[in-house]
């Protein structure tokens, strides 16, 4: 296997998968995942028994340096004023259109200046740090909410499904009775299970409920801080990040996803079991989880539960 010869069937496996994936449209960010893959585990047969020629590594390489082309190289410039391109052209005559799109191409080039720096890839998004998730994330949020501030916190502290169902909910994403009619799901009434006159929409379903009204209302006792006196959540949520300080945002964002969690869970116990808890109950199930939630997914130290029951911030 030293020859170069003995290694043409493991570089004819690579240009086959390469050649197959040209005609996809993969994006660009997919295609090195796919390279490592697939590509790094085809060799590694070979590789495992024998050392590859330096001439194959080569080619499994590749040489980039010959497809460069910077627009600085193209062009001369005179006191920062473009004199004349230097691009070759495969045809002799050009067109009247060709001419006036190179005078046009002329006339954006001579916007910018060209320094001795080499090109780059720069993220708009985030210039100084560069690409990200968090920064793409935010990106898409500001062009399709218009807003700077997230829209909603993702929590460690809480479960990820109680997270994913804030966020639909704050969306107007959940199914409630008016959003599963607007949809066609349902086709029957899209009234309040309590009461019937009056339509189950998001506000009423997590606000307005007497259920919800009376459980909000327990929580606000214990925690010291009012929830009733919003119209939406999305006040509510906003709301938090004014008047709380860095420290106690968490515990009033935790209290906040608990108890619409405890809300929604209500809310299907009644519709689909006929099931009813009172809102003493789903208070103390509310104290309970949070305790237990702060106790082993954050590095919160509590004084005890005694302390906890009477008030949340107290371990602040």
């Amino acid at each position: 296997m030293s020859l170069s010869k003995n290694w043409i069937p493991v570089i004819d496996s690579l240009k086959s998968r390469l050649n197959s994936w040209k005609a996809l449209n993969l994006l660009f960010g997919g295609r090195l995942p796919l390279v490592k893959a697939v590509l790094g585990s085809l060799p590694v047969f070979f590789l495992s028994m024998f050392k590859a020629p330096i001439k194959i590594i080569g080619k499994w390489k590749g040489s980039g340096e010959n497809k460069l082309c910077h627009v600085s190289d193209r062009i001369e410039c005179v006191n920062d004023k473009i004199i004349t391109p230097r691009w070759k052209w495969r045809r002799k005559k050009i067109m009247e259109v060709e001419k006036e799109e190179i005078l046009e191409l002329l006339d954006l080039l001579n916007l910018f200046h060209f320094g001795e720096e080499t090109d780059k890839w720069t993220w708009r998004c985030d210039i100084i740090k560069g690409f990200s998730v968090q920064s793409a994330r935010k990106c898409i949020e500001q062009t399709l909410h218009g807003q700077e501030e997230d829209i909603c916190e993702w929590l460690s502290w809480v479960l990820i499904k109680i997270n994913c169902f804030t966020w639909r909910l704050l969306q107007n994403s959940v199914p409630v009775a008016v959003n599963l009619c607007a949809r066609g799901i349902l086709s029957t009434s899209s009234y309040c299970v309590d009461w019937s006159d009056l339509l189950e929409t998001v506000a009423h379903a997590f606000l307005e409920c007497p259920f919800a009204m009376e459980v909000w209302r327990k929580v606000s006792v214990w925690a010291r801080w009012d929830f009733t006196c919003f119209d939406n959540l999305e006040d509510m949520y906003h709301q938090i990040f004014v008047d709380a300080s860095a420290n106690s945002k968490n515990f009033l964002l935790c209290i906040m996803y608990m108890t619409i969690w405890t809300i929604w869970e209500e809310r299907n116990d009644s519709v689909f079991r006929r099931l009813r808890k009172s809102a003493n109950r789903a208070r103390e199930d509310i104290i309970s989880s949070l305790f237990n939630w702060i106790c082993h997914r954050s590095k919160t130290e509590i004084k005890g539960w005694s302390e906890w029951v009477l008030y949340p911030l107290c371990i602040m």
